[in-house]
């Protein structure tokens, strides 16, 4: 039976588990005609709408992960369809307000808006 999944989403942070998930991805994408897509969350500990200087080192960081993701991407998925999504995120503070709020909400650079979560049932 061929793995119902075409395809696959990982997640990685640069640790040896992710990079091992990677590799895994990879082969299972490869005997089965999928794609694998890495992604990469770039944390931000504070709000910075309105900083740009620091809307821009954070985008730099993003870029420098992209790259280094490629590179990894290329050395450990030869044969197998791959692309790379990088995005940064505030981060929660508290496990109240990780409750209420998407911690994935992603910026634009000028805005953030949080996304109330449907709670759970």
């Amino acid at each position: 039976m061929a793995f119902p999944f075409k395809k696959i989403l990982v997640p990685a942070d640069f640790d040896e588990s992710s990079l091992r998930a990677l590799q895994l991805a990879g082969q299972i994408a490869q005997q089965n005609d999928g794609e694998v897509f890495v992604v990469r969350i770039v944390p931000v500990d504070i709000d910075v709408s309105g900083m740009s200087q620091y809307v821009d080192l954070i985008k730099r960081q993003e870029g420098i992960d992209r790259d280094r993701l490629v590179a990894i991407a290329r050395q450990r998925l030869p044969d197998v369809k791959w692309d790379i999504v990088t995005k940064w995120a505030i981060q929660p503070r508290s496990s109240t307000r990780l409750r209420n709020v998407n911690p994935l909400t992603c910026c634009d650079g000028h805005t953030r808006q949080a996304r109330p979560r449907a709670p759970h049932r």
